[in-house]
């Protein structure tokens, strides 16, 4: 009955749990879906999991470390 629900929802049927579950984590970060809620969802132990494996998905973090980078000062070395 279920695999009559998949196919209806358009799922390749090669498609895996796992290619299910990166692409529910992928379009609820794609949606704005806080990347610490997310993190939960799939039971990572840590938001560092996480992070590594969808930290590219959420540009506005990507781009406060951008700025936060560029607004330090920088450090000269002596030699």
């Amino acid at each position: 009955m279920i695999g009559a629900h998949i196919m209806a929802a358009g799922v390749p049927a090669d498609m895996t749990f796992h290619d299910l579950r990166h692409t529910f984590a992928s379009t609820a970060l794609a949606e704005g879906v806080p990347i610490s809620e997310v993190s939960r969802w799939p039971g990572h132990e840590s938001i560092a999991t996480t992070v590594d494996l969808y930290g590219h998905l959420v540009p506005e973090v990507s781009e406060r470390a951008r700025t936060r980078a560029e607004q330090r000062p920088r450090h000269r070395s002596p030699h």
